[in-house]
């Protein structure tokens, strides 16, 4: 099966159920929970048998320790904490983390919303770059000081992370630890939605509501820049608009102050879009049905609406995960993509961190550091 299909099981999504099951194409989703795109790269990682890490505060398990963020309650406060190194698995990298970003999951798996709940206590963070310090004796890919993006369900909020070698990208030399830990999740999984899942083509006309965050925004550069499509993008802020426009949005709508079905079909000449790549779901979403041509892909990433549909959805196929993450590194070592953030926080800040995203003042992706 291509990867342009998952496995479809126990579908009930809660808009018009049956009706809707032939426009919908889900990113991701497994589970009764809270959702967002980055459980797209926790899918793929479950063919890679990357499991969870529950890490110990009391007893050490070795005699060298280093600081990372620590979520001891969920729905409260993070904290910093020395931890204990664990053992390096034998096919395992181990990395000096220099940036780490922030993804919707993480924050969500702190709040117990998430479709994964890590035992407790747990470092959150699902994507860091930086310089691999120690290898498995069972890697083949990797050696010690190559610079590196990595992913993993949890681990990423630490001066130390250790993950399997295939969760693990070598960086071109031109791409930086921070654009490195800006662009893998964002523009993975909007690669992944625009090419692998809508199969987006020159001259379709693309909508994209939510287009101002990490996903959205890349899914404006990689439409308009890279496939060449016709970008619709919808926020609720001129300047976040604003700065769709600088990624190559040619239509922008404030859907707090337009008329957004009225706008489409005006920039569309009634005709409808190609794609519609959702990341807010909710009342977006049935927007999106009644601006879609006929024949037009729907993906749902996100639902920052907090309404999120119920469904129980399997990713496979993990070589289209890992050329979509190798393309965005290639596209940003090309300079064709510049990935953007709009803050860096220490780890002593992560809480104040996760505001500033919850509270929807951020563009792009929001990034972490460990170091004082």
């Amino acid at each position: 099966m291509s990867f342009a299909m998952f496995i479809f099981r126990r579908i009930n999504i809660k808009y018009q159920a049956r009706t809707l099951q032939k426009y919908v194409t889900p990113l991701y989703t497994k589970g009764q929970s809270s959702s967002s795109p980055e459980y797209l790269f926790s899918s793929a990682a479950c063919n890679v048998a990357l499991s969870n890490r529950r890490i110990s505060t009391t007893v050490p398990i070795s005699n060298s320790t280093f600081r990372a963020v620590v979520c001891e309650e969920l729905g409260k406060p993070l904290v910093v904490k020395d931890i204990a190194h664990p053992p390096l698995k034998d096919n395992e990298v181990r990395l000096e983390s220099a940036y780490s970003g922030i993804n919707h999951a993480d924050i969500l798996k702190t709040m117990g919303l998430y479709q994964e709940r890590p035992d407790l206590p747990f470092i959150p963070g699902s994507e860091c770059a930086g310089t691999i310090i120690e290898v498995g004796r069972d890697v083949t890919r990797f050696q010690k000081g190559d610079r590196v993006v990595c992913l993993m369900r949890t681990g990423g909020f630490g001066e130390i992370v250790d993950v399997p070698q295939t969760m693990a990208w070598k960086l071109p030399d031109d791409v930086s630890y921070r654009d490195a830990a800006t662009s893998v999740v964002s523009y993975g999984t909007a690669h992944m939605a625009l090419l692998w899942k809508a199969n987006t083509k020159p001259g379709d006309t693309v909508l994209i509501s939510g287009a101002a965050g990490g996903v959205g925004l890349a899914a404006v550069e990689i439409a308009a820049k890279i496939i060449g499509a016709t970008v619709i993008a919808i926020a609720g802020d001129d300047e976040k608009l604003a700065l769709t426009k600088e990624k190559g949005a040619t239509h922008i709508i404030n859907h707090r102050k337009q008329d957004v079905k009225k706008e489409i079909l005006a920039i569309t000449k009634k005709k409808g879009v190609d794609v519609v790549i959702d990341n807010v779901g909710g009342d977006m979403f049935e927007l999106g049905l009644r601006c879609i041509a006929f024949e037009g892909r729907i993906v749902t990433i996100g639902y920052a609406s907090g309404v999120i549909p119920k469904s129980n959805y399997e990713l496979e196929r993990y070589e289209k995960f890992d050329l979509s993450i190798s393309t965005v590194l290639r596209l940003c070592s090309e300079g064709k993509i510049q990935p953007h953030f709009s803050a860096v926080y220490p780890f002593d800040k992560t809480n104040q961190a996760y505001k500033f995203v919850l509270t929807r003042k951020s563009t792009g992706k929001v990034l972490l550091y460990p170091k004082d």
